[in-house]
């Protein structure tokens, strides 16, 4: 497969829909071995303190990220491995969000965790309206053999207090038989993608999950808010890991796209999404500012 393509810089912008906004990362304007967060602006907004800027592997264009995380860091990594990017604007009931990135796993890579949920992967936050924190759409990622599998949860909080998604059958949203929704194979680019339609309402909210372009994950019946005033402000990928690390070792990322704006590509089944392409992107002048003075949780 032909990965070699352009990706614009990193930029946040706002779009011809009312309010939407588009989020790139392609790595390529920091020095190698400097950390890959903001001030630099084509990467990490923050929780970034142990990825750097790399030469390789490399997706497209001549650099990427490198993430790294400690073997039995007891705080599994949080703020160091990994990294997160916050919205230039929260999303609301009926707002959409795709989140696609390229990521490599060296073939020497371990996914083991002792939790049973295993590694946290790409995680799309919501909260209430005055910024509590309700839960995560998550990917998670376990080993699987000699490789990965990809499961798909979340911890979503409701009005009641509790967890969302308890109610939903485990192979639905984590896979079949502990295998995995997907199969993550080492030493190779990964293209992964999540959509969110965020509603308070069964039956009216969507959950979305393509692995290297293709549909594996599909939720029309279960609520993505807790309630009718939450939001969803912010993205990590990775930055805890449960259980902690078996050992020290490095991932990579590039050709990072978050966006609220509809992307113009479907997928097989006609769904719209962002895809394993080349998405370009026209700033507007003057973009928006991003604030970066927030926390999260692991």
């Amino acid at each position: 497969m032909n990965y070699n393509r352009y990706l614009l810089p990193f930029l946040i912008l706002f779009t011809g829909h009312a309010n939407a906004w588009v989020i790139t990362a392609d790595f390529e304007q920091g020095n190698v071995g400097d950390k890959a967060m903001l001030p630099n602006p084509d990467a990490f907004h923050s929780h970034a303190n142990d990825s750097r800027y790399a030469s390789s592997p490399v997706l497209s264009g001549n650099q990427s990220g490198s993430v790294t995380v400690q073997g039995g860091d007891t705080s599994g990594g949080f703020g160091k491995w990994g990294g997160s990017w916050k919205f230039p604007a929260p999303l609301k009931e009926n707002d959409e969000i795709w989140f696609r990135v390229w990521v490599y796993y060296p073939i020497d890579f371990n996914f083991s965790s002792s939790s049973p949920e295993g590694m946290k992967f790409m995680r799309i936050h919501v909260a209430s309206a005055n910024g509590d924190n309700e839960g995560y759409h998550h990917n998670y990622i376990k080993q699987v053999g000699n490789r990965g599998g990809l499961f798909v949860g979340g911890e979503v909080i409701g009005p009641d207090g509790k967890t969302i998604f308890d109610n939903k059958p485990m192979n639905e949203l984590r896979g079949n038989n502990n295998t995995g929704i997907a199969k993550v194979t080492l030493g190779q680019w990964h293209a992964f993608e999540q959509y969110v339609k965020f509603s308070s309402k069964p039956g009216q909210g969507i959950r979305r999950t393509w692995h290297n372009g293709k549909l594996v994950m599909e939720d029309k019946q279960t609520a993505t808010l807790g309630s009718s005033s939450s939001i969803s402000d912010f993205i990590y990928i990775w930055t805890y890991w449960n259980g902690g690390a078996p050992k020290t070792q490095t991932a990579y990322i590039d050709n990072v796209t978050i966006t609220s704006d509809p992307p113009g590509n479907t997928d097989s089944n006609g769904n719209l999404f962002i895809g394993t392409g080349n998405v370009v992107i026209k700033a507007r002048p003057n973009p928006p500012e991003v604030t970066t003075g927030f926390s999260g949780g692991s």
